[in-house]
């Protein structure tokens, strides 16, 4: 399995987060987690996102209420899924620093 990686994004921007697992049978299926919740659940992030047969999680336009920890599962429906996960920062526009953060 090649894991996602740690990412920092600045808010607006595209992010790809990126999968990869072999197995035998290799008809693999990906399932993204954000903060242990299926991202196909939420639905203000799917408007903006997409699974990708290649395993990669794409968020067009990344808001800062993205930020988490995304865990990729990917299983080809036999055994015990393995699973990774990488952290997502998104930083703020200059133009827009006020207005982006959180705290």
């Amino acid at each position: 399995m090649v894991p996602p990686t740690n990412t920092t994004s600045l808010e607006g921007s595209r992010v790809k987060l990126t999968c990869q697992a072999e197995g035998f049978p290799d008809n693999i299926t990906y399932r993204w987690y954000r903060d242990g919740v299926d991202v196909q659940q939420t639905a203000a992030l799917m408007t903006r996102a997409g699974i990708y047969a290649d395993g990669s999680f794409v968020i067009n336009s990344v808001q800062r209420d993205d930020v988490g920890w995304y865990t990729c599962r990917p299983t080809n429906g036999l055994g015990l899924p393995p699973e990774a996960s990488a952290f997502l920062d998104v930083t703020c526009q200059l133009t827009t620093r006020l207005t982006c953060h959180s705290d």
